[in-house]
């Protein structure tokens, strides 16, 4: 037993050895490649096209150009989204030689591109295939988020609104009794309302420390359907990354949609969370 716990030690060694090695072979190619410099200039090219058509995306989201604190924070997200996406690219491209390709393989892409120039050792390590499907993987994700943030800038100007779609048609709230509850853990405000049944409006009273939040209740027909902030099975830092409960869930988005089935009550924030009935 104790020669096969060994063994097997060794072989998890030689094989964290083997990868560190990889990485670093790797990596040297990347820089000899200038891969840097091929995402400088792609993710660039991205930013400026998005510069040009930014008037454009304003008007069609209907948020004033004009108001420079806006386009502030548009510019200000975009600089900061692009940089995220070209070291995720960066990384993606190591992982994906780290892993379609052995040792051996790199060390002569590694060889070619030192001996025969950047050009050929692209050409052999497929480098162009590789990116490109790895972009086209990254790229709706990057115009997703600049469709979330228009959003985002989009709601400062309006009030969040509950919309109820049931069996696949819009009804209007008042139609309903309906309430969404606040439950905190704060004796002095333990639970309260947030929707205004009138104009389907959803706010926090003005102030509110958010991290009292513990629960949402959806009142429905006389019935309670609960959603936890968190999942307290999952550890700490996943708990607070799929929080379906989050500030930015008030600040941040236009409409919250109650999906009604006749099996299911489903609640869109950012996420939609369900429940049977």
């Amino acid at each position: 037993m104790q020669k096969i716990l060994l063994f097997i030690s060794l072989l998890i060694i030689s094989n964290i050895v083997s990868a560190q090695s990889n990485d670093k072979q790797v990596e040297e190619f990347l820089q000899v490649i200038k891969c840097s410099e091929f995402l400088n200039h792609g993710y660039e090219s991205i930013k400026n096209h998005i510069d040009s058509i930014k008037e454009e995306l304003f008007i069609e989201y209907q948020i004033d150009f004009g108001n420079k604190a806006e386009v502030a924070e548009f510019d200000s997200f975009l600089m900061n989204d692009i940089e995220y996406f070209r070291q995720t690219t960066y990384n993606d491209i190591k992982v994906a030689y780290w892993s379609k390709y052995t040792h051996e393989e790199i060390q002569e892409f590694l060889k070619l591109a030192k001996d025969s120039g950047q050009n050929a050792a692209l050409l052999k390590s497929n480098f162009a295939n590789n990116l490109d499907s790895i972009l086209q993987y990254n790229l709706p994700s990057l115009l997703n988020d600049v469709h979330l943030e228009l959003i985002k800038i989009r709601a400062k100007q309006s009030d969040l609104i509950l919309k109820i779609i049931a069996n696949g048609k819009e009804t209007e709230v008042s139609d309903w009794d309906v309430d969404l509850l606040i439950n905190t853990n704060d004796e002095n405000l333990s639970q309260f309302s947030i929707l205004n049944k009138s104009n389907a409006v959803i706010s926090l009273p003005e102030n509110f420390d958010f991290e009292k939040v513990t629960s949402l209740i959806i009142q429905l027909d006389g019935k309670n359907y609960v959603i936890e902030r968190y999942n307290m099975n999952f550890l700490e830092m996943i708990r607070k990354v799929s929080s379906p409960l989050t500030l930015s869930g008030f600040k941040d988005l236009e409409f919250w949609i109650l999906t009604l089935t006749d099996e299911t009550i489903c609640l869109k924030i950012k996420n939609e969370t369900c429940r049977s009935r």
